[in-house]
């Protein structure tokens, strides 16, 4: 089921979708009589890629998503919480990379931004937590070694290595840290679905979350920059997937997840 709901959401996600109306698109103008149909799949998708490679529309609401919990700059105020805890987001399984290399930048900046609030919690412990997925290596390996090398405390440390999702983490972190409050460290944009489903685990969170911001990037960008940069594309499959979730109220103190396949249901109706 996991690997359908994985399949299943990428294939949906906007590049695909716009590869997808594209390629629809030109076959009904070349192999069909429905000329209408087409010119309209194709210049949808046209219209989707210059959307998708310039941000437009994409970025705001990303941003949107960022601005749902404030930062936490200063944790001299979380003293007595005992565990940060760090949702991975990605790694190469490539062992003859360096450390800081095999995280991805999602997962390189969460762990930073986790070590340096450990170091401002005293007696805290860091759990970093992040299966392997489709043969790919395990974050929550690849960010202990390199916590190690910063300076973290090896017995600080405490792995979750089997969850594939988000969802998995929630209710593996529930067995391990009990009723006992935690940080939740993780990407700005995926901090409310985050907190929707820890909600729904049970799993108590500090009132003052840490969230990591991004670069801020103007909404409009000149059409003299590169149509496939590579960040609006991120933008984009992260609105999409996180914004999904948002819709179905799995975002705010109060909510609950109503449904884990909102990424893959509401691009089905044209949500974007």
């Amino acid at each position: 089921m996991f690997l359908f709901k994985k399949l299943l959401t990428n294939s949906l996600m906007p590049l695909s979708l716009t590869v997808l109306l594209l390629v629809v698109g030109l076959v009904l103008l070349w192999f069909s009589r429905r000329q209408f149909l087409g010119k309209a799949l194709v210049t949808m998708g046209v219209m989707l890629l210059l959307a998708l490679g310039y941000g437009w529309g994409f970025s705001p609401a990303l941003k949107a998503l960022e601005l749902e919990y404030p930062p936490v700059v200063d944790a001299s105020n979380l003293a007595g919480l005992k565990w940060v805890v760090v949702l991975g987001g990605g790694t190469s399984s490539d062992a003859a990379l360096p450390l800081a290399t095999r995280l991805s930048d999602a997962s390189l900046a969460r762990l930073v931004e986790g070590v340096r609030l450990y170091r401002q919690m005293p007696g805290a412990k860091l759990l970093v937590s992040g299966g392997s997925v489709f043969g790919y290596g395990s974050d929550a390996d690849a960010m202990q070694a390199l916590a190690i090398g910063l300076g973290v405390n090896p017995a600080d440390i405490v792995l979750d290595m089997e969850s594939p999702d988000t969802e998995t983490q929630a209710k593996l972190i529930r067995t391990m840290v009990g009723n006992e409050r935690v940080v939740l460290v993780t990407s700005a944009s995926h901090m409310p679905r985050s907190i929707g489903l820890f909600e729904r685990a049970g799993v108590g969170y500090c009132p003052r979350l840490h969230i990591i911001w991004r670069k801020t990037i103007p909404d409009l960008v000149p059409l003299t920059c590169s149509l496939h940069t590579k960040v609006f594309w991120r933008h984009s499959e992260s609105s999409m997937r996180n914004w999904a979730c948002y819709g179905g109220g799995c975002v705010g103190n109060n909510s609950r997840v109503v449904c884990d396949f909102f990424p893959i249901v509401l691009p089905l109706f044209g949500v974007i």
